[in-house]
C-alpha cells in the first residue's frame, strides 16, 4: 500500500474529510483512554456549542480505544493508516479495487469502476 511510504501524512484522496474525520475520531477516543476516562457518546468538542450524538456518526470506537498506544506515539494518521491496512487485508475483493486504475492492466484482467477485475 502507498499509505506505508508516508504513513503519518498519506491519506484516501478520494475522501480527504472523512479521513479528516476518522482521523478525529481516532485522537478524541485515544486521548480519552489516556485520561482515564471511557469515550463519550455524546461530545461538545465537535459542533460547539450543541456538541454531536457520536451514535450518529460513523465512529469507530473500538478501533480508536484499540489503536489507543499507536495513536499517542505516532498520532491519528499513522493509527488510520493501521487501521485502513488491517481492514483491506480482512476482505480478498480489496486487493482487485485498491489496485491502482491507471496501472497497466495484467494478462486476464479487465477494467472496471474503481479498478481492475480478473476475467
Amino acid at each position: 500500500m502507498r499509505f506505508w511510504a508516508h504513513p503519518a501524512t498519506a491519506i484516501v484522496a478520494s475522501k480527504p474529510p472523512d479521513t479528516d474525520q476518522f482521523a478525529w475520531f481516532l485522537r478524541y477516543e485515544a486521548t480519552a483512554v489516556w485520561h482515564g476516562r471511557l469515550p463519550s457518546l455524546v461530545t461538545t468538542a465537535m459542533n460547539a456549542p450543541r456538541g454531536v450524538n457520536m451514535r450518529w456518526n460513523t465512529s469507530v470506537l473500538l478501533p480508536g480505544v484499540l489503536l489507543t498506544p499507536v495513536t499517542m506515539l505516532a498520532g491519528p494518521q499513522v493509527s488510520l493508516t493501521v487501521l485502513l491496512t488491517a481492514a483491506g487485508s480482512r476482505f480478498p475483493s480489496s486487493a482487485a479495487t485498491s489496485r491502482d486504475p491507471t496501472a497497466p492492466a495484467t494478462p486476464g484482467s479487465t477494467p472496471v469502476p474503481g479498478g481492475w477485475s480478473r476475467t
